[in-house]
């Protein structure tokens, strides 16, 4: 009788918690999203946008999320954005072969591409966001307007070509599309705005990355062979290489472009107060641009805030803030980290040349680092629960499956499960 009722309570939860919403309107409710319906928002992108919600009813983050989504979907009620939701528990496969890895995750269907947002999960952030990613991924500028838009970002694309010159302005278009919500891009044919960065009609078109606000690195665009794949794809591994700034604070919207991919990273932990530790790590960045080869792999430096980073700091690299920063070098593709120099002394931001001869070492290979993934040693549970996030679709299927044993074992009387005793010979 005490197993029955546990059973039916388990039960009702379990139909509480996986009832969906049911039909929804788009007047300021997240619509409930269909297969059918998402393969509509993909073909349909580049004339309507659309902002989906990827849960599990049991996901606590997800249970977190939904008044915050509820809010995102009464701000954009008025807008030409979508806000929808898919429920994963519902159609595992369907969030499986769209690259749900984890729950919730955020994606915007735009421009015939999908984004993926990794910013605050804030209504305000997100609202933001997608009104943002909703507008041109070009934005065309006079002399003006570029000045105004310069000043708003560390880094920026620009492209200077005639009124008619449709074709660049077409590759601009082409190139900015993916990395909308990373650098953004400009065009400009104002004649006053050729002059302020010294070029004339005989240089255009040309393709300028305006850094820091002094440092500008430019291409010929007629160079470029707009009917070539491999000439569209070198010119988006250029500004993909030089999108980021002297010195990137981290934050959650740009962590995964920094702390992956090939390139190294100099990262150091500060308070952001510090004026001192600030500029002395930005003097350490600007050295490092000024002597570095062709030879010398892309090094990117991180500088951490430690009113926000510390814990995650001290618990991945090892590194605890200090009236003179320390340093670690990262190399996300071996998945390691280094915190000493060649003579294993601790790197530090005051010790440039020892800090440049690490990196170096660093990318020959000559240097054996510390794993940044969890020690062989790390226990059972940790383990669990990373594989369940890695995994969730088959972890969530085998553990229904389980619940499902247990609901008939418990309604069906004692009768236990039978083993084919080939299998279980198997």
């Amino acid at each position: 009788m005490k197993i029955s009722f546990i059973a039916l309570t388990l039960f009702a939860l379990a139909q509480q918690t996986f009832a969906s919403k049911g039909d929804a309107s788009e007047n300021g409710i997240s619509k409930v999203i269909t297969p059918e319906a998402l393969k509509t928002i993909k073909a349909n992108s580049e004339e309507k946008p659309w902002f989906v919600k990827y849960y599990a009813p049991w996901c606590g983050h997800c249970q977190k999320l939904e008044p915050i989504w509820d809010k995102v979907a009464v701000g954009l009620k008025d807008s030409n954005i979508g806000v929808g939701e898919v429920n994963c528990e519902d159609n595992k496969e369907l969030c499986s072969e769209n690259g749900v890895s984890g729950l919730p995750s955020l994606k915007f269907y735009a421009h015939d591409t999908v984004y993926d947002y990794v910013g605050d999960r804030t209504h305000e952030k997100i609202e933001e966001y997608a009104k943002k990613m909703a507008g041109p991924p070009v934005e065309s500028v006079n002399e003006a307007g570029l000045i105004k838009r310069l000043g708003e970002s560390p880094v920026s694309v620009v492209t200077f070509c005639g009124e008619e010159d449709h074709a660049i302005k077409e590759l601009t278009n082409e190139m900015a599309t993916p990395l909308m919500g990373k650098v953004p891009f400009y065009v400009t044919s104002d004649v006053y705005a050729f002059q302020r960065f010294n070029l004339g009609l005989e240089d255009v078109p040309v393709m300028l990355i305006v850094k820091d606000d002094t440092e500008v690195l430019y291409t010929p665009l007629a160079e470029i062979n707009l009917f070539d794949k491999s000439s569209r794809l070198e010119l988006l591994s250029w500004i993909n290489k030089e999108r980021f700034p002297l010195v990137n604070m981290l934050n959650r919207a740009n962590s995964v472009d920094l702390l992956k991919g090939d390139h190294l990273v100099v990262m150091a932990l500060m308070e952001n107060s510090n004026e001192e530790s600030v500029q002395a790590f930005r003097d350490l960045a600007t050295k490092w641009k000024n002597t570095a080869t062709e030879n010398d792999k892309n090094t990117l430096f991180v500088q951490l805030d430690s009113s926000v980073w510390a814990n995650y700091a001290n618990r991945i690299y090892k590194l605890t803030a200090s009236k003179v920063p320390k340093a670690i070098i990262l190399d996300p593709s071996r998945k390691q980290y280094f915190s000493v120099d060649l003579d294993k002394n601790t790197l530090s931001i005051d010790k440039p040349n020892e800090l440049f001869k690490t990196i170096r070492a660093v990318s020959a290979g000559k240097l054996e680092g510390t794993s940044t993934t969890p020690p062989r040693g790390v226990s059972v549970v940790d383990k669990m629960f990373s594989f369940v996030g890695t995994h969730w679709i088959a972890t969530s299927l085998g553990l229904f499956s389980v619940f499902g044993l247990f609901m008939k074992y418990v309604f069906g009387g004692s009768t236990p499960v039978v083993v084919d005793e080939a299998k279980k010979q198997d």
